[in-house]
């Protein structure tokens, strides 16, 4: 008999254990970096020298899903686009809840010639249109979690004003590091083409459900014994 209520003692912590552990917080993942012209950014034209910024603010939202947002400093005119790189599955299925500072976007494989002109590659991605102020926001949700990649900015008006980072030419190879603050090789953390709803969590209640149901088994395997 005490054996008995030493095993159902046991099995009862264990279920407040377990309890507990669905009932904790998870802390969502956030990154954040910056990129500038000297140091990640390359220029033509009027960003040549002038002043250019873009930083990212990456985090994970409750349900799973990823907040992308970029903010682009040129200081001098509107730009006629920007392009941020996805993995080429991508599509507008994959964006919740856009808006920014642009008339349109398109979503697909953008070439050099003849609208990017100085982009190293080709390149998959989000094309946002007839963006204005000198300072741009973009920000959209997703559930496609963030890697390495690449961005190219036109300059509206006449001349060849345009920009890109410096790792744009290093290859296809900076989508396997993890993200983390700050940029790699002077890329910058855009959405991937794997969603992250292939393996929910578990809601709390299912967990207890679970608890409760590994606590009548200990039960009747005692009883058996």
């Amino acid at each position: 008999m005490p054996g008995r209520v030493h095993g159902i003692a046991s099995a009862g912590i264990g279920l407040l254990l377990l309890v507990g552990v669905a009932l904790t917080p998870v802390a969502a993942s956030a990154y954040f970096g910056s990129l500038t012209n000297g140091n990640g950014i390359l220029g033509s034209g009027t960003w040549l020298r002038g002043p250019l910024d873009l930083s990212w603010d990456v985090a994970q939202n409750d349900d799973g899903s990823w907040h992308y947002a970029y903010e682009f400093r040129h200081l001098f005119r509107d730009m006629t686009h920007f392009v941020l790189e996805t993995s080429n599955d991508f599509s507008s299925f994959d964006l919740i809840r856009l808006n920014g500072q642009f008339g349109g976007y398109d979503i697909g494989l953008h070439s050099v010639y003849p609208d990017n002109p100085n982009m190293p590659d080709e390149m998959y991605g989000i094309r946002f249109d007839d963006t204005w102020g000198e300072t741009t926001h973009i920000a959209f949700d997703t559930y496609r979690a963030p890697v390495w990649g690449d961005f190219y900015a036109r300059g509206a008006g006449l001349g060849l004003t345009t920009a890109w980072n410096a790792g744009f030419a290093g290859g296809d190879s900076d989508p396997f590091a993890q993200p983390q603050d700050g940029s790699l090789a002077f890329h910058i953390l855009v959405p991937n083409g794997r969603t992250t709803q292939t393996d929910p969590i578990p809601e709390p209640s299912t967990m207890i459900l679970f608890g409760t149901g590994l606590l009548a088994s200990g039960l009747v395997f005692r009883r058996r014994r």
